[in-house]
C-alpha cells in the first residue's frame, strides 16, 4: 500500500513543484493502492503543489431536446425518457463516478471552490479566479489560466484520453465543438462550445516524449507535462493535420462529425 510520503516524492519525481498550479487525473483504483484513500492522496498533491484542480464532471445533468444545430452529433428526440432522470446542477451536486471519490475529498477540504459549468465544472484551491471565470459558454477558462501561470498536467493511472487540456487545444486549433444542454435551477443552459471524443487522444503520445516525465508506482505509470508544451505541441498537430487525434471507431458520432466539418 502506498503511503503518504511516497505519493509526494512520487509526485516531486514527476517535477510537481509548489510554484506551479496543478491540474490532476487520476484513475479510481489508484485509491484502492493507497493507505487512507482519497484524503491521503488529496493531502499528498497538496503538499507537493499549493494550487490544485480536480475535475468534478457531472454528465447527468444533460438533457436532449426535440431540435437543434445540424452536424451536432446528437440524436434529436430521443431524451424524452432520459430526460427525466436527468439531475438538477448544483455546487453540491455530487460528481460522477469516475470522479467521485476524490472531487468529494476536495470539496469538503476547507477553502476550495468549485466552478459553475453544469456538466464540466472542475474543483480548486487557490485557483478561485480562474474557476470562477468558467461558465456554459466558457468551459476552457480554468485551462487557460493553468496556461498563463505556467501550470501542469499530471495523469496518475490514466492516460491521454482523460487528459482535458487537449479539448482546449482543439479549440486552439480550429476544430469543430458542440453544443449540449443541461439542467439547472436557472432552468436548461446551452453549453456551447462542447469537446468532443477523447479517445483518440493517445496518438498524440508520440509527439511530447521528449517533455514526458514518467514514473512508475504501485504498478501504474504516472505522467507529468507542462501545459504549455502539451498545448504547444497539440496545436501544431491539429493545424498540420486536422484529422489527427480522431478515434478509429467507424461509428463514433462525434468524431465523424468533425471529420464531416473538415470535408465542407
Amino acid at each position: 500500500m502506498l503511503g503518504f510520503r511516497e505519493i509526494v516524492k512520487g509526485l516531486n519525481n514527476l517535477g510537481v513543484k509548489k510554484q506551479y498550479p496543478v491540474i490532476a487525473h487520476i484513475h479510481s483504483d489508484l485509491l484502492t493502492k493507497i493507505k487512507g484513500g482519497s484524503g491521503t492522496l488529496l493531502g499528498a498533491i497538496l503538499t507537493a503543489a499549493d494550487n490544485v484542480i480536480l475535475p468534478a464532471f457531472t454528465t447527468r445533468t444533460l438533457v436532449i431536446p426535440e431540435a437543434g444545430p445540424a452536424n451536432n452529433a446528437l440524436d434529436y428526440g430521443s431524451g424524452r425518457e432520459s430526460n427525466l432522470r436527468a439531475e438538477f446542477f448544483s455546487e453540491e451536486l455530487a460528481a460522477d463516478e469516475l470522479y467521485f471519490e476524490m472531487a468529494d475529498s476536495m470539496r469538503h477540504y476547507p477553502g476550495t471552490f468549485r466552478s459553475s459549468h453544469p456538466v464540466l465544472s472542475f474543483l480548486g484551491l487557490g485557483m478561485n479566479t480562474a474557476l470562477e471565470s468558467q461558465t456554459n459558454h466558457q468551459p476552457y477558462t480554468p485551462i487557460k489560466s493553468l496556461l498563463d501561470l505556467e501550470g501542469m498536467v499530471v495523469l496518475m493511472g490514466v492516460d491521454q484520453s482523460h487528459n482535458f487540456s487537449i479539448h482546449y487545444a482543439e479549440l486552439l486549433a480550429g476544430r469543430k465543438q458542440f453544443t449540449r444542454w443541461a439542467l439547472t435551477n436557472d432552468g436548461i443552459l446551452e453549453c456551447n462550445p462542447f469537446p468532443g471524443c477523447p479517445d483518440g487522444f493517445n496518438k498524440l503520445n508520440k509527439h511530447i516524449e521528449a517533455f514526458k516525465h514518467q514514473i512508475t508506482i504501485a504498478d501504474q505509470i504516472w505522467q507529468a507535462y507542462s501545459l504549455e508544451e502539451l498545448m504547444r505541441a497539440a496545436v501544431d498537430l491539429l493545424k498540420k493535420d486536422p484529422y489527427s487525434l480522431l478515434c478509429s471507431r467507424l461509428k463514433c458520432e462525434r468524431c465523424n462529425a468533425v471529420r464531416q466539418s473538415i470535408t465542407n
